[in-house]
């Protein structure tokens, strides 16, 4: 949705590029891909994400782990590999969602209290792409379940029938 109105737009979309390098002059900018090809943009957006700050975080001849992408190692619960000692958001190799480090962090504070708790189920976390339209979406993908042998079925509500997205005149996406 969000590529077709890109598109109708007149903004060419590009995934899973490699930008070898940019040629920039004084009104636009090329960007040469790994096979040569060059395109004259006027604006690149590149999303590559985000890796936590963990260098010096954890001092020698503690159970905590720290994997090979600067991530805390924690199990299903949270929990590093030194007893009481947990780890949540950014730091784990979650999705780094402000609502999802915010529920790993209830996990964590029940355990320490010792109540009753429950992993969080990532299956379930719902995702925003804050762009114009906005995209959204949760759970699996269609290909995902078809890969788990799980018969689906899509719908999808048009944002046309949405009263706030008319009321703004915003009826693009779905």
């Amino acid at each position: 949705m969000i590529v077709r109105s890109f598109t109708k737009r007149g903004i060419t979309v590009r995934n899973r590029c490699h930008g070898h390098r940019t040629e920039p002059d004084a009104d636009h900018t090329a960007v040469v891909f790994e096979d040569g090809e060059k395109l004259e943009v006027e604006t690149i957006l590149m999303s590559v994400g985000r890796r936590p700050l963990s260098d010096g975080l954890v001092a020698e001849g503690t159970g905590v782990e720290i994997d090979e992408r600067g991530y805390v190692r924690v199990d299903e619960w949270m929990r590093t590999g030194e007893a009481g000692v947990f780890a949540v958001g950014d730091l784990v190799a979650t999705p780094q969602l402000a609502h999802v480090g915010f529920a790993e962090a209830i996990l964590a504070v029940k355990q320490i209290l010792g109540e009753r708790a429950f992993p969080v189920d990532y299956g379930k976390v719902p995702w925003a792409i804050y762009c114009h339209p906005r995209g959204c979406f949760r759970g699996m993908t269609e290909q995902g379940a078809a890969d788990a042998g799980i018969e689906t079925v899509t719908k999808r509500d048009p944002f046309g029938g949405n009263s706030r997205a008319r009321i703004l005149g915003e009826t693009d996406g779905s």
